[in-house]
């Protein structure tokens, strides 16, 4: 019996190397995601404040029409 590093086993090892590279990566892309998601969940809080202020500079407005607008 030959024991031989024949062509077939080079393809097999060639393929795991390649899972285990493409495992690797998608693990990097991963945490990527999750620090652009907390970014956008930054954000999104941001704009929650404004909107909220604005929200309530509107209604100062609207129930008092004769007096000078609150806005800076």
């Amino acid at each position: 019996m030959e024991n031989r590093f024949n062509f077939k086993d080079f393809l097999i090892c060639g393929l795991v190397v390649l899972a285990i590279a493409v495992a690797a990566l998608s693990w990097v892309q991963i945490l990527r995601q999750g620090e652009v998601i907390d970014e956008v969940h930054a954000k999104l809080e941001k704009q929650d404040a404004l909107l909220t202020r604005l929200d309530e500079l509107a209604k100062a407005a609207k129930a008092a029409p004769d007096s000078p607008s609150p806005v800076r």
